[in-house]
């Protein structure tokens, strides 16, 4: 990923102290665009040029929805803005012709940044709609939106505190503090990642268990192997990419929200997803979840159209459907298990903390990585013999039982 390369965080370090030197206050939003603009131009002219369009448009739409014309503008933002998504992700991947032709070759920046840049925009209008937004400057928005260090891969700051930020004054603590968080999260990236668990991962464990779902007979330590690393290989290099992303923040006196919070210490499924991605679900609570509760007036399909809008979110895939599905479905079980553990169980045989916490969190993160390891399968008929591997269903006893 561009983030990761050498050249990259040199340009930003000397862009910060630019930024810290010789631009004024007044003006840092507009450095911050200019900036941005010029090094995602590089790689993206022509689609960068359909990003100004869009902002553009979004923000004569935000000065429309601030002088009452709520309802209508907002819908048509919405809709424009989830065309670009669909039209960026989708088609043009989908069609490499197409792409080449308006300029959209492939690179991790512009699918990961569209993704983002999306909610983010949402977020805003949303946040106009509701008031929550006082003061709308096309500078501020083009800087939000466009900031370099978040527009590929977040995190989702809201746009009140990016604007705040920008306030801020000079911090030597801040600022030398974002090397230390790059530096962490090179560490993980290049060393835990790339050198370690991506060798065990791709190398070792994930070819014997496609070898053995061919044969539909996955031991289940295998099994295991595969759910558990593809999971601690998916959250070290989001938290890895957190960092870096964070730490560039700091740089220019932002301190964007934290992503992850130690997710694998969770002792619950509804816990894990307080801790796991927090602002892509600090962003499906407020955008998704609560305006479904006030549609449905039911708690349960509002938790599952939340997860699924996060799941095709990923990508438009049946897959990453059944992951929102799997989610939700976690969190209702756990749900119902809670109360009848706390009602039926817990006044007649209480269990010590301690193992309650372990035996929580083991599940949880089990539960939760099984998920996220389909996303690896090449079919669901890999992932099912993965799960029948993890249950114990492909011993020779369970074989000649069933």
């Amino acid at each position: 990923m561009i983030l990761f390369s050498w050249e990259y965080i040199t340009g930003m370090i000397i862009g910060s102290i630019i930024f810290w030197m010789f631009v004024p206050a007044h003006l840092r939003a507009h450095f911050i665009t200019l900036a941005s603009m010029l090094s995602i131009g590089l790689f993206q002219p022509i689609f960068t040029s359909i990003l100004i369009v869009l902002i553009i448009f979004v923000y004569l739409g935000a000065i429309r929805i601030q002088r009452g014309d709520k309802f209508a503008w907002v819908g048509m933002l919405i809709l424009a803005i989830i065309s670009i998504l669909i039209l960026a992700k989708y088609l043009f991947v989908y069609f490499e012709p197409l792409a080449g032709a308006v300029g959209f070759e492939k690179n991790y920046i512009v699918p990961l940044g569209i993704s983002y840049l999306t909610l983010r925009l949402i977020d805003f209008i949303i946040s106009v709609k509701r008031g929550v937004v006082k003061e709308i400057s096309i500078s501020n928005l083009f800087a939000y939106i466009m900031f370099l260090p978040t527009f590929p891969g977040g995190p989702i700051e809201r746009y009140t505190k990016f604007i705040d930020d920008l306030k801020l004054s000079f911090n030597p603590e801040r600022y030398f503090g974002g090397f230390l968080r790059i530096a962490i999260g090179f560490f993980k990236k290049i060393v835990l990642v790339d050198a370690i668990l991506y060798s065990l991962l791709y190398t070792k464990i994930w070819p014997y268990v496609k070898a053995h779902t061919v044969w539909k007979d996955v031991p289940p330590e295998a099994a295991f192997a595969f759910i558990l690393f593809t999971m601690l290989y998916a959250y070290i290099d989001l938290s890895s990419y957190a960092d870096i992303a964070i730490g560039l923040g700091q740089l220019f006196g932002l301190q964007t929200c934290e992503d992850m919070n130690y997710p694998m210490f969770s002792q619950n499924i509804s816990e894990f997803w307080k801790r796991w991605h927090m602002s892509l679900c600090m962003w499906c609570r407020n955008n998704v979840y609560f305006p479904a509760l006030g549609l449905t007036r039911s708690n349960l399909i509002s938790l599952y159209i939340a997860f699924m809008i996060m799941g095709v979110w990923h990508y438009f895939a049946v897959k990453w459907v059944l992951w929102g599905l799997w989610q939700a479905t976690g969190i209702v079980i756990y749900s119902i298990w809670a109360k009848y553990l706390k009602k039926h169980i817990s006044p007649y045989f209480p269990i010590p903390s301690s193992i309650g916490h372990a035996l929580g969190a083991t599940l949880t993160v089990i539960y939760v990585s099984f998920a996220y390891s389909v996303m690896m399968t090449d079919s669901l008929e890999q992932a099912h013999q993965i799960l029948r591997g993890a249950l114990f269903l492909n011993r020779p006893l369970f074989d000649m039982v069933l």
